[in-house]
This record gives structure tokens, C-alpha cells and sequence, in this order.
């Protein structure tokens, strides 16, 4: 999910990248595909999840065309992100995933905690 549209653009434009996904605990499908220098350094959402991304149109493009060369390699889960994370790993210079939920905020494998004034913690 979307954290929150306030300064989006801004923190889109903070991060480095050209185009950003989202970030999960967990690796799914469990199977080499891509490779992440100093990954265990990123913390709790260092995985990439292909729900969600925001970027620039010319390099979505190009990501999902880089995608459509995976789509004929064995994928015994039958599962897009296998291919994304095969496409992501070619693509790491202008592709990341927002590893610190500046913009997105996967909620699988997380735990919600009330913490008052009608706000949460989300850990």
C-alpha cells in the first residue's frame, strides 16, 4: 500500500532511483533470482515485491520489455514476480525496491500495533 500521496513526488525523486517498488519481508518464491549486495543490511523489507512501483514511464518500459525475456525460462511457480525479480537483477542501477517504506508499505508478515490517538506502529 501507499503510505501517504503527501510529498510523494519528492521522495520518489530522493531515492535514487528511476523506477521504485515495493519492499516485503519475505522472499517469494523461495529460489535464487535476484542478487542484493549486503541485503541482510537492509533491514526487515529487503526483498523486492512486485505488487506495487511508481517511476519514470520510459524506464517501466523498459523494465517490463526487459521482463517479456524471462517469460520462457522455467517457472515452476507460475509466478510473475520470478520474472520481475530475474528482470530486476539486470536492472539494479535505475531499479530498487523502497527497502525503508518511505513511499510504500507492504503489510504481509508484519504485525499492527495500536499505539493511541488513532494512530498505529506497523513492525
Amino acid at each position: 500500500v501507499v503510505i501517504s500521496f503527501d510529498d510523494i513526488i519528492e521522495k520518489f525523486d530522493k531515492c535514487g532511483y528511476e523506477l521504485l517498488f515495493n519492499a516485503t519481508k519475505t522472499c517469494h518464491p523461495r529460489v535464487e533470482g535476484d542478487y542484493v549486495m549486503h541485503r541482510e543490511q537492509l533491514g526487515n523489507y529487503k526483498y523486492l515485491n512486485a505488487g506495487c512501483c511508481m517511476g519514470l514511464t520510459s524506464r517501466a518500459r523498459e523494465f517490463y520489455n526487459t521482463c517479456l525475456k524471462y517469460l520462457n525460462i522455467d517457472n515452476p511457480f507460475n509466478s510473475e514476480q520470478f520474472l520481475v525479480r530475474h528482470a530486476f537483477d539486470e536492472c539494479k542501477d535505475k531499479v530498487f525496491f523502497d527497502y525503508q517504506c518511505n513511499i510504500f508499505q507492504s503489510l504481509g508478515k508484519s504485525s499492527i500495533e495500536y499505539i493511541g490517538k488513532g494512530r498505529c506502529s506497523i513492525k
